[in-house]
């Protein structure tokens, strides 16, 4: 899986499903995404949309580090998306706790 090694799921959902990879030279880990395409026309569009994730460098949006395409067992192609692994959570868990216990989040936090 282009030097790659899968560690665990971490979770799925309408239209791709994530992965804990470790590469195999320098052992660093990130989150591969892996989105199915069943056609040529959704293969392009999933490419642009990738196209302007590396172009985006911001402390607030996940770090996108390299794409490559795959092939499915249906033979679907699939669009593969390295990404920074964020062990602490999504945003979404964050604001999930904080309601629970009835606190703000700090600004920066979400800013």
């Amino acid at each position: 899986m282009n030097g790659y090694t899968k560690l665990r799921k971490l979770g799925s959902g309408a239209f791709a499903t994530t992965y804990l990879v470790r590469h195999e030279k320098t052992a660093e880990e990130f989150v591969l995404k892996r989105a199915p395409c069943r056609h040529m026309q959704a293969a392009n569009a999933a490419l642009q949309e990738v196209k302007v994730l590396l172009s985006c460098h911001h402390r607030g949006i996940v770090g996108y580090h390299d794409f490559f395409l795959d092939n499915d067992s249906e033979n679907n192609i699939v669009i593969c998306l390295l990404m920074e692994f964020c062990d602490g959570g999504d945003l979404w868990d964050r604001i999930a706790a904080a309601q629970k216990v009835r606190e703000l989040l700090p600004a920066p936090l979400i800013i």
